[in-house]
Parts: C-alpha cells; sequence; structure tokens
C-alpha cells in the first residue's frame, strides 16, 4: 500500500500468479473458477467497455436482472435494457470508475414490476494506459434497506408512544389511573395494553421482539 492509502495495482498481478502456482492451475483456470462460482453465488458480474457502455461480458445472474439472455445481452448498453432515469446512473458511476481505482455505489432498479436494490462496486481496467473495461460486482441488499425502513418505523412508532405517554403524565390524573396508588408502579392492564401493541407490531413489521423480566 502506498502512503496515499491505495493498494498499489502492480502487486495484484504477482498476488494472482503466486494463488494459480499455489493451486497448481493456470491463470485461466483461476479465472474460470471464479466465474463459475459467482454464477452458483447471489453475487452479478458485468463487464462494460468504458466508452461505449456496452456490455462484453456478464454472469447468468446478471442477465437474469436485465431480463435477456446472457448472449443477447452482450453488445448491448444499460439504454438500450432500461429506462432513461436507470441508466443514466448506472452510466455515470461506470465512467466515474474507468478513471479511478474502485467506485461503489447503491443504485435502485425497477425489473418486472419490482423495487430492487443493489451496492455496485467497480473497477476500471486500464488498456496500454487508457480506461477500456469497468468490472462491477452486483450485491443485493434490497432485504437490508427493508429492514432498515421497518425499524425505522418501529422505532418512530415507539417515539410517537413515548410521547403520548409523556403527555398523559403530565396530565396527571390519566396517568394516576394507570398506576398502582400504594407502589405507583404500572397497573397489570396497561401492562397487557403494551404487551398486545408489541405483538401487533412484530406481526405486522415481521421481525422479533424482547420481554425482560427483571
Amino acid at each position: 500500500m502506498n502512503p496515499s492509502g491505495v493498494l498499489d495495482v502492480p502487486a495484484r498481478p504477482a498476488t494472482a500468479d503466486a494463488i494459480a502456482a499455489a493451486l497448481g492451475v493456470t491463470d485461466h483456470a483461476l479465472c474460470d473458477m471464479l466465474l463459475a462460482w459467482m454464477d452458483r453465488s447471489e453475487v452479478l458480474l458485468s463487464i462494460k467497455d468504458v466508452a461505449s457502455g456496452r456490455y462484453v461480458h456478464v454472469s447468468e445472474g446478471m442477465a437474469a436482472l436485465l431480463g435477456r439472455p446472457a448472449a443477447e445481452v452482450v453488445g448491448l448498453s444499460d439504454a438500450d435494457l432500461m429506462e432513461s432515469e436507470q441508466w443514466a446512473a448506472l452510466r455515470a458511476a461506470d465512467q466515474a470508475a474507468g478513471t479511478a481505482f474502485a467506485v461503489s455505489t447503491d443504485h435502485r432498479l425497477e425489473r418486472g414490476g419490482q423495487r430492487r436494490e443493489f451496492r455496485v462496486s467497480r473497477q476500471g481496467i486500464s488498456v496500454g494506459g487508457a480506461p477500456r473495461f469497468v468490472v462491477g460486482i452486483w450485491t443485493e441488499i434490497t432485504a437490508v434497506r427493508l429492514q432498515e425502513a421497518q425499524l425505522k418505523r418501529a422505532l418512530e412508532q415507539i417515539e410517537s408512544q413515548q410521547r403520548v405517554s409523556d403527555s398523559a403524565h403530565a396530565e396527571g390524573p390519566v396517568e394516576t389511573s394507570l398506576r398502582d396508588d400504594d407502589t405507583g408502579l404500572y397497573q397489570r392492564g396497561h401492562f397487557e395494553d403494551q404487551l398486545r401493541r408489541e405483538v401487533d407490531l412484530s406481526s405486522r413489521e415481521h421481525r422479533e421482539f424482547a420481554l425482560v423480566s427483571i
């Protein structure tokens, strides 16, 4: 790693050669193994020509996302496959990756009537010192975004409930009806009401909740 914190690119080919030698395979075989692994995993792969934006290679998973067989995708650009508001952002990120060491961006796509979100890590590849290709590794984060949205809504509901509780506490008479006169603790009915509310929230948001007894 150089003083600027960027990995030295020349070290990568040497590392690849060392791994291939340790495994007793050729660079070609190692590349084939990695491509086969990507096809079996949930990671999507795309390789594009920087200048034209046309696909040079896509994994089977990437082809499925684009809605075409892999052989048909090659030679096309995102402009041929998507609406303008979607492909324009992808094109800008691809061009940025062609001039930088690595770029990671999030993208939201509408495919088959379904909104899906991806984190795309891009790496530019230079040929003869000039940017020629950009490799994209696509990881779907739709479920993560859904969980984040559910958690946000749950927190907002809890905050809303707390504001109502604080307001009732400030009013006095309403609050005291919820508490035991001798101990000042909440009545059992209030506990059961809160428990039912949490169970309902958990069911609607498809999440778990914890009940701690001290």
